[in-house]
């Protein structure tokens, strides 16, 4: 955890560090997944989003439009594959203002 971290792990932090940890852990697990601070703004989501093979990004309710295009921009500027977004604490109504459509419930 990043709380956790000192400065010798800080200083260990690098883009081929990433991708030696995700060879790493491939070798035994089938499914990866990094919880990083927010993008942009985070240290490790630089090293994260541009070594993993997919970039998931979450976007809180009342989230500004122009702050999720920055994050995409940014996942674009260092490489990362966007797979999509997951738009977090958002209720069925949220969707229908937007014109989507929410999955019935179940």
């Amino acid at each position: 955890p990043a709380l956790s971290a000192t400065q010798q792990h800080i200083g260990r932090m690098s883009s081929a560090f990433i991708r030696r940890l995700i060879d790493e852990a491939g070798a035994t697990h089938d499914l990866i997944i990094f919880d990083t601070g927010p993008i942009p703004g985070s240290v490790e989501g630089l090293f994260v989003t541009s070594e993993a093979d997919a970039t998931i990004l979450v976007v809180s309710k009342g989230e500004k439009q122009d702050r999720f295009e920055k994050a995409a921009a940014y996942l674009k500027v260092v490489g990362a594959k966007l797979a999509g977004t997951v738009f977090n604490r958002a209720a069925r109504d949220d969707l229908r203002v937007q014109g989507l459509t929410a999955a019935p419930k179940k």
